[in-house]
């Protein structure tokens, strides 16, 4: 069993890639597989058949070292393995279709003619979220006029709502710095027979409590972009940063349209045809489980995004785990290095 080194910098902080390179007649040294995952920055185990080795012990042996991704590119027998270690691991399992049949990958609906696509797996989070908000701001006027909105649903995780009623007066925008955004107000599109002004959008406190206010500190690259945005575009009558394109409040199916213009030019094709970043909010989902993943504690992430510790912990689960996990192994290391002393 060979491997590499190379640290990785994936959504997935610690993935492992198990490779069988007999596998389908040597599929995946045609497609280059573990070299392209290696590019990823996972961690690449290429199983050396001279030494056999029994698989479910080299995937345990990868968890027991922090891998918080298995994958395999190998045939049906090879993924089953691995997929169970993965499944009591608490794991999320990537396949690579690099066998003979590959009717698991089928049933998964993978590319089976090309097994290097489902590599993109592997596709560092942030990186994406970056290069679809870039791709936001090259769909022409419109597209650069809400760089920022989609920019606070990832950065600072506000629902769209939230984004679309905010105002100048609710940043702090240092030239230096983290800044910070105040959200106390969101507009919802609801039609105007059911507004009390009859207007189409019914402003409303934050989910939790109408009165409530919540301050989420927001990092240098959405300060930036914010102050980019109000010196490029200004702001509306009432202070509001992001409108229709032909004013009034900012509509869903507008920006429902750059956005999918943006998956268009950044996903492949096979990416943009699943449900990865479907939805705009889609980029709240991402902002909150990077807070998680990056080890903001589960009580502060719920804050932050509005949202209760059950809600929080019901929908994002796994990367509370495997925050926790993080937080074991820091008092254990420090429980051995006192036993040392």
């Amino acid at each position: 069993m060979t491997e590499n080194v190379s640290r990785p910098a994936t959504g997935a902080r610690r993935p492992c890639l198990i490779v069988n390179p007999r596998s389908g007649g040597g599929i995946a040294g045609r497609f280059r597989i573990a070299e392209r995952a290696r590019a990823f920055g996972a961690q690449v185990l290429v199983i050396d058949h001279c030494l056999p080795e029994d698989l479910a012990t080299v995937a345990r042996r990868a968890v027991d070292d922090g891998a918080d991704l298995l994958g395999v590119a190998g045939g049906d027998g090879t993924q089953a393995l691995v997929a169970e270690v993965a499944a009591a691991s608490g794991l999320p399992f990537m396949v690579i279709p690099a066998g003979t049949r590959n009717h698991f990958a089928m049933d998964l609906g993978l590319d089976r003619e090309d097994p290097s696509a489902a590599l993109e797996a592997l596709r560092d989070g942030v990186e994406l979220a970056k290069a679809l908000i870039d791709a936001v701001g090259e769909q022409g006027a419109r597209g650069r006029h809400l760089m920022a909105f989609f920019g606070c649903l990832y950065y600072a995780a506000n629902r769209p709502g939230e984004a679309a009623n905010l105002r100048e007066e609710d940043f702090t925008l240092p030239e230096e710095g983290w800044g910070e955004v105040l959200l106390s107000t969101s507009t919802p599109r609801v039609g105007s027979g059911w507004t009390d002004t009859g207007e189409s959008f019914d402003t409303r406190g934050l989910k939790r409590a109408r009165k409530a206010t919540r301050p989420v500190p927001i990092p240098p690259v959405l300060v930036r972009l914010v102050r980019e945005h109000i010196k490029e575009f200004g702001t509306a009558e009432d202070g509001r940063l992001f409108r229709a394109a032909q004013g009034g409040g900012l509509l869903s199916k507008e920006y429902g349209e750059i956005w999918k213009a943006a998956r268009l030019a950044v996903l492949t094709e096979s990416e943009a045809a699943s449900p990865l970043a479907d939805v705009p909010y889609s980029l709240r989902h991402a902002g909150v489980s990077l807070w998680l993943e990056s080890g903001v504690s589960p009580a502060e992430v719920a804050r932050r995004a509005g949202h209760s510790i059950a809600v929080l912990f019901r929908f994002y689960a796994k990367a509370i785990h495997r925050n926790q996990q993080r937080s074991n192994e820091q008092i254990e290391r420090a429980l051995e290095a006192a036993d040392g002393e």
